[in-house]
C-alpha cells in the first residue's frame, strides 16, 4: 500500500506540462536570460556600482 502512494506521489508531477500558457507569460520577465541584463533590472550585477538601484548595500 505504501509502495503504490509512492509511485502515485512520483507519477503525477511527471504528467505536468512544463512551463507557463502564453496568457501567464508577462512582457518583461526578468528570469528570462534575454531580460537578465537589462539596465532596468534591479537584480542585474551591473547594478551594484549604480547608487540609485534599491538594492544597492550600505556601506
Amino acid at each position: 500500500m505504501l509502495f503504490l502512494a509512492i509511485v502515485i506521489f512520483w507519477s503525477i508531477p511527471i504528467s505536468a506540462e512544463p512551463g507557463f500558457d502564453e496568457k501567464y507569460q508577462r512582457d518583461y520577465n526578468i528570469f528570462n536570460p534575454i531580460n537578465q541584463y537589462r539596465p532596468d533590472n534591479p537584480l542585474n550585477p551591473i547594478n551594484e556600482y549604480n547608487p540609485n538601484t534599491p538594492f544597492k548595500p550600505l556601506r
